[in-house]
């Protein structure tokens, strides 16, 4: 009898062993694997109206910048790890006011653009470079190393002399800089400003930048993560990482078929230019005649109700789409597509949209705008004293919660003051 029973006890081991092993053999199976594919045209389809900040973010700080210095507009750049206020004013982390980089001017060190120039910092190195009509070098105090050229971009490459015709951007890559011009050369650049390398962006064969048309129909943006400098680019449907050895793909964007023709913005954007001449001409000062033209205008037809990636960034827990709703001609019909939001939870592969707003269920502030793009694991937007000051009165009439340091901190605000960053730190794994 006691043989017996160790018998059954040894059987009913093993199966439970057995049973183990076939589990964790599925499990094996079944491991998730992310794919490097995100199919955000499926999201937008399926997209939720709104959704709660705290689904997303774990917390919120906002960073008051200093009045040391007024600003006049909200043109904000994240330049690691400041952030610059267009031309050249520079902020730290906590907001106060550090110094000028960059001036405007015919002289050595000064720039001749009459519409200013962007920031580059090479942290490793503590190094600032402006780009305007010069690429200008700088070191960490901001003073003139000397080092500066003026580049005119041709069919053939890039030579010095001339002007900064196609410069769309210029970012740090490893030990290099790499700088883009538009739409589709990639230049990588040393210390001594001299080009030692060159590669195309593979754009669709169908796609063109018409002779002498130096139009830029897409903005180019650069974001960093994990070390890297990251770059998304509408034409490819790509974010690459940026390195000195060339672009490297890192996220493919599936937009199904929501997504516009793109000749709309390279091969056919002079359309676009033109356009507003022709309605401007035909309705003869007649608003109500001008909002009908653009609204069956040549243009509208090709871009109105389309979708399209404004831009992306990543996070240890998600990549960030910003995304749009196109309408031909806002500004003259009087609509505003809002930018949306797009999420991939890179733990789950799950990618989800936002067809309307963030609601901000931690602070009770005004629905979140991606604004600023995603830094240091935070979504970055940013107020003026005087709206938030506004809102928070007009939640009080309608007797709408409001925290009581977002209260606070409106309250210690002077409404001409500089604006008020506000960083929505993203949920980590």
């Amino acid at each position: 009898m006691r043989n017996t029973i160790l018998i059954l006890c040894i059987l009913a081991l093993s199966g439970c062993t057995s049973q183990s092993k076939k589990q964790s053999d599925e499990s094996e199976e079944t491991a998730f694997v992310l794919d490097s594919t995100i199919r955000i045209g499926d999201a937008i389809e399926k997209a939720l109206p709104s959704m709660k900040l705290s689904k997303v973010v774990d917390s919120i700080v906002y960073v008051p910048l200093e009045t040391k210095i007024y600003l006049t507009n909200g043109l904000l750049q994240y330049v690691k790890p400041y952030w610059c206020a267009f031309p050249g004013r520079l902020f730290d982390a906590k907001g106060k006011y550090v110094k000028q980089i960059g001036k405007l001017g015919g002289g050595p060190g000064e720039d001749t653009s009459p519409w200013g120039y962007m920031v580059t910092y090479d942290e490793k190195r503590g190094l600032f470079y402006t780009q305007g009509n010069k690429i200008i070098q700088y070191d960490k105090n901001g003073k003139f190393t000397g080092a500066e050229k003026t580049i005119q971009y041709t069919s053939g490459g890039m030579i010095s002399g001339g002007s900064l015709t196609g410069l769309a951007g210029m970012a740090t890559a490893d030990s290099l800089y790499m700088l883009v011009n538009y739409p589709d050369s990639a230049y990588w650049m040393n210390t001594n400003l001299d080009i030692v390398y060159s590669e195309r962006i593979p754009l669709d064969s169908s796609l063109h930048q018409p002779a002498n048309v130096y139009a830029q129909g897409i903005q180019y943006e650069f974001s960093d993560y994990d070390g890297h400098t990251l770059f998304y680019n509408f034409f490819t449907d790509c974010m690459y990482t940026v390195t000195d050895n060339g672009l490297k793909v890192r996220w493919k964007f599936d937009m199904k078929d929501l997504g516009p023709d793109k000749r709309a913005f390279l091969n056919d954007y002079m359309t676009h230019i033109t356009g507003i001449v022709k309605i401007s001409r035909q309705a003869k000062g007649d608003e109500k005649t001008k909002k009908l033209l653009a609204e069956n205008s040549e243009y509208a037809k090709l871009v109105d109700n389309k979708k399209r990636i404004l831009n992306a960034y990543e996070s240890e827990r998600y990549v960030v789409m910003q995304w749009m709703n196109i309408i031909a001609y806002e500004g003259i019909r009087k609509k505003h597509s809002p930018y949306l939001l797009a999420f991939l939870d890179k733990t789950n592969g799950n990618t989800f949209a936002i067809s309307q707003h963030l609601t901000d269920d931690i602070d009770g502030g005004k629905p979140f705008e991606l604004r600023l793009g995603v830094h240091n694991g935070a979504m970055v937007s940013w107020i003026w004293p005087y709206e938030l000051k506004d809102y928070i009165a007009q939640q009080k009439e309608k007797g709408e919660w409001v925290s009581e340091r977002l209260v606070a901190l409106a309250d210690g605000l002077k409404e001409d003051d500089n604006p008020v960053l506000i960083m929505a730190y993203l949920k980590k794994k």
